[in-house]
């Protein structure tokens, strides 16, 4: 089925060479829109730091059939970005706004679908997914892998300390009943990894 209405989420997203660009996750949501408007017609909500990146790739040519809304949280929260643990929570927060950004464009367009693209993190919760009453698909993504045992003594003390912290987060995200909620309404969730599979519902997709 071709034409259909799309709406995204791509907080991390920025086109190559632009300023702003820093690969992983910005190439994946670039990438992946880019794929998805050559059959459908595409909204995407993503954060406004890469603004000027993106609309300079869009006046360029080569993309059709994609829109882009931006969302920002105030200046004043900036600062959360800087820290592992602070940068969640920031993104926790940006994602409560974009719920209602998408809200008032499905309020308007009727989408067919939603599509959770990145973060990729298979623990951080999408409030869209959640809450938006259509169909829902995140991914790829993963994040479930761990340090296999034994391996930790080659750390050094402050490694072994981040890796244990690491896990503890992980824990408590996948514990937060938003994240719960999306993951139990999802139609599909794509993944990157084996280990991400034990913590999904089972009608997944493995990448």
């Amino acid at each position: 089925m071709r034409n259909l209405r799309i709406l995204t989420c791509a907080y991390a997203c920025c086109p190559p060479g632009k300023p702003g660009f820093t690969g992983g996750e910005a190439i994946l949501g670039w990438s992946l829109l880019k794929q998805i408007a050559r059959f459908h017609y595409v909204w995407v909500i993503t954060n406004g730091q890469h603004r000027e990146s993106i609309e300079q790739a869009l006046t360029e040519g080569g993309i059709e059939n994609i829109s882009f809304r931006y969302v920002n949280l105030p200046r004043w929260l900036r600062p959360a970005l800087r820290f592992q643990g602070s940068h969640q929570l920031y993104y926790h927060l940006w994602q409560i706004k974009a719920y209602f950004a998408a809200r008032n464009l499905h309020r308007r367009i009727r989408f067919a679908l939603f599509h959770h693209i990145t973060y990729g993190n298979d623990w951080l919760a999408s409030f869209i997914g959640a809450f938006l009453p259509i169909p829902y698909v995140r991914g790829p993504g993963g994040g479930a892998h761990r340090t296999p045992k034994g391996f930790e003594g080659e750390y050094p003390i402050g490694g072994r300390a981040w890796e244990a912290l690491r896990a503890i987060g992980q824990r408590m995200f996948r514990l937060d009943p938003f994240f719960r909620l999306g993951q139990s309404r999802s139609s599909a969730i794509l993944l990157c990894n084996q280990e991400s599979m034990s913590y999904v519902p089972g009608r997944c997709l493995f990448c």
